[in-house]
């Protein structure tokens, strides 16, 4: 996972994965909507690595289902990768 939020190819792969699977509650532009905004430094589940794979492996309390079985580790670290880069990465 440290590698990936590095890899240009792993983030652009995680970008399809969050237009595919998150856009309807982040948004197109990862600002938020039914889901919290995604693009700042203000996160409620924690902005690193680590925690936005297990956010979306796990789903959170507040209506986020988990995404673990549809979309394996695999793509749940790529699409990690793109939401780090947008806001907690920067």
């Amino acid at each position: 996972l440290s590698a990936m939020i590095h890899d240009p190819k792993a983030i652009a792969d995680g970008s399809a994965v969050f237009a595919q699977n998150c856009m309807p509650c982040h948004g197109a532009d990862a600002s938020g909507g039914i889901g919290p905004n995604l693009t700042d430094k203000e996160w409620i589940y924690g902005g690193k690595p680590e925690e936005i794979v297990r956010t979306v492996t796990n789903g959170t309390a507040n209506g986020m289902p988990s995404w673990k079985s549809q979309l394996g580790d695999a793509k749940i670290a790529q699409v990690a990768a793109y939401v780090y880069s947008l806001g907690s990465g920067k």
